[in-house]
């Protein structure tokens, strides 16, 4: 399964030497670039900015446009399935667009 985070999470999260819940809970951890780069900037905690620097494997920086196009196209599968379709496969099809490579 995969999950997109936002700066609070990560940051609460490593703080408390608990990142590894993420990845015990989550396949992959979607982060926008907006998410990374406040974790980067200068002033920011040690321990968000050295997990986002070294990003395990399992941490994926997206761009925001990116993210937000799927999440719209997966919103769209759902408002066009309504009543035509079992809400289950609805549900797959728009977590399908979610997380997709492409």
């Amino acid at each position: 399964m995969i999950a997109v985070s936002d700066t609070s999470v990560l940051c609460y999260l490593t703080l408390l030497d608990c990142s590894d819940i993420l990845h015990r809970r989550f396949e992959t951890i979607l982060i926008p670039t907006k998410v990374a780069e406040e974790c980067l900037q200068a002033g920011a905690r040690a321990k968000p900015h050295t997990f986002v620097r070294d990003q395990p494997e399992w941490l994926s920086i997206r761009g925001q446009d990116r993210i937000d196009t799927r999440i719209a196209q997966a919103h769209q599968v759902l408002v066009e399935a309504r009543g035509r379709y079992p809400l289950r496969w609805a549900a797959a099809q728009a977590l399908s667009i979610t997380v997709s490579e492409r």
